[in-house]
């Protein structure tokens, strides 16, 4: 890791995410467990979907695209 300023903000990120990971021994399977349980209990919490789009064609008509681009 290169020396140098260090971003607080980024440090108390990664911070959080250690500890997170370590709360289930980094066990991939648990942290997904407990993330799709959180979701359950939180849906507030979570982006359903996400609509992008693009700006209008010459023509003047915006194309509105759903998840994935498509």
């Amino acid at each position: 890791m290169a020396t140098g300023w260090v971003d607080p903000v980024v440090e108390e990120v990664r911070a959080r995410g250690r500890a997170y990971t370590e709360r289930f021994r980094h066990d991939i399977h648990a942290i997904m467990e407990d993330l799709r349980r959180d979701q359950q209990e939180n849906p507030e919490r979570y982006v359903s979907q996400i609509t992008v789009v693009r700006p209008p064609k010459p023509d003047g008509d915006a194309q509105e695209l759903g998840p994935g681009g498509a």
